[in-house]
């Protein structure tokens, strides 16, 4: 998967923000960008509940 400028740089003030990568494997790049500038707006960082996966049924990770 290639990402777009945009992207990376969303990636990387993520990093800087909270200290690891966002878990945002699988997960369309737009969907991943809401929730990357989301994260940062608000200062919390993104949880597994937040990430949507069509593959898994809603209640696979509870």
């Amino acid at each position: 998967m290639s990402y777009t400028q945009r992207m990376q740089d969303l990636i990387h003030a993520y990093v800087d923000k909270f200290g690891e990568g966002p878990p945002i494997w699988l997960v369309p790049e737009d969907e991943a960008v809401h929730l990357i500038e989301e994260a940062l707006k608000s200062g919390e960082e993104i949880r597994d509940e937040d990430v949507t996966d069509p593959d898994l049924p809603p209640d696979a990770l509870t």
